[in-house]
Order: structure tokens, then sequence, then C-alpha cells
């Protein structure tokens, strides 16, 4: 699946539930468990992040600009989640790691024109 949706402003809670493929840009802070159940697909939040962001998650990636609440990635399966701000604290399940080349590679990629 490919495409993108882009959001010009906040989203609320559930954004991107299940999500597949593509793109999803939100131009804002974006609500609780965003991503839930993410399945595949790109989100990005400009803004920051509620709590349990990725809960569930089972696939894909997620690009957030700023700041994550409490129980970040909270029973994630797989799946990256980058956060450019502070975390609040990590959920059950969701294991820091280090970035490497290919991540950089993929951020400025999917940053360049937003």
């Amino acid at each position: 699946m490919s495409g993108s949706v882009v959001v010009e402003g906040p989203a609320g809670s559930l954004t991107g539930a299940a999500l597949r493929g593509g793109d999803l840009v939100i131009k804002g802070n974006v609500g609780a468990r965003t991503g839930i159940d993410q399945k595949g697909g790109t989100i990005i939040a400009l803004g920051s992040a509620g709590i349990n962001t990725g809960f569930m998650m089972q696939r894909g990636r997620q690009i957030i600009c700023g700041d994550v609440n409490d129980g970040l990635g909270d029973s994630m399966y797989d799946g990256v989640i980058y956060v450019g701000g502070n975390v609040a604290s990590l959920g059950v399940d969701c294991v820091p790691g280090e970035m490497n080349d290919d991540d950089v590679e993929f951020i400025n990629r999917k940053l360049k024109d937003l």
C-alpha cells in the first residue's frame, strides 16, 4: 500500500489506528494511542504525542518530532518509533535502541518536503 494523507493541524486520539501502509502526516500534535495496532506504513507527527502512543504496534514506523507522554510503545510487538523530544516513560515491551545511518537517512527522506 502506498500514498499519503496530510492533516494540516492537530489530530485526536487513536490517530492512524490499524494503519497498514502509506504515510500519515500530522502537522501538529496527536492524541492518546496514536498508531494503536499499527500494521505498516509511517505515521509522522510534527508535534508531540499523547499517552500510549504506539500501543500494540505490530509493524511500521512512527516519527514523533516533539515529546511523548507516558507508556510509549506499550505492548509493542514490532516496529520502530523515532522521538525527537523527551519520552515521559516507556511502556511494557518497548525497548530503546540506537539510531544508525539507515535510520537517519529514512527520517531525513520522510521529513525533507514537510
